[in-house]
């Protein structure tokens, strides 16, 4: 029998899943998949930032990244210099054609959350994003005190 959490968490898994779904539906019209607007986002803020700080930020496999990237070179909406310094190493930057994408996905999403909030108040937007933090707190703070999930990974 599911607990309060189990179904406000199954609620939350929802709400990403619904959201995921819709963007895709729009994004997927630019020929590309939704998960490509924030880490081309992450280009554009950061010009020339490596893979490894997309991962990161965006709290994904270095695979993924890697993945995404060759996919998104191909279809010539970024580039990949290699890194003087480190030859290993390339650097990040959206084409013009990225750019143009880009700000179309942007939109998307800019749509899509002002559908998702057309019924809120400025007092509810406030109340949620504060119960958000508290519930990203609360697992942040677990994830840092955990000697466990420190030596294992969260294994």
């Amino acid at each position: 029998m599911p607990t309060k959490f189990t179904s406000t968490v199954a609620k939350l898994f929802e709400l990403h899943d619904t959201r995921k779904a819709y963007l895709q539906s729009l994004v997927g019209e630019l020929g590309m998949a939704w998960e490509y607007v924030p880490l081309m986002e992450h280009i554009r803020t950061f010009p020339g930032c490596m893979q490894a700080d997309i991962s990161k930020k965006l709290k994904v496999t270095a695979a993924a990244v890697t993945q995404s990237t060759q996919k998104l070179e191909k279809q010539g909406l970024i580039k990949r210099i290699v890194d003087e310094d480190n030859q290993r190493a390339k650097k990040l930057y959206l084409t013009e054609k990225g750019l143009e994408t880009l700000t179309r996905g942007t939109a998307i999403f800019d749509h899509t959350d002002k559908v998702m909030f057309k019924d809120f108040s400025d007092a509810e937007q406030t109340e949620l994003m504060m119960l958000l933090d508290k519930l990203i707190n609360n697992i942040s703070n677990q994830i840092n005190n955990d000697d466990n999930f420190k030596t294992t990974g969260g294994r």
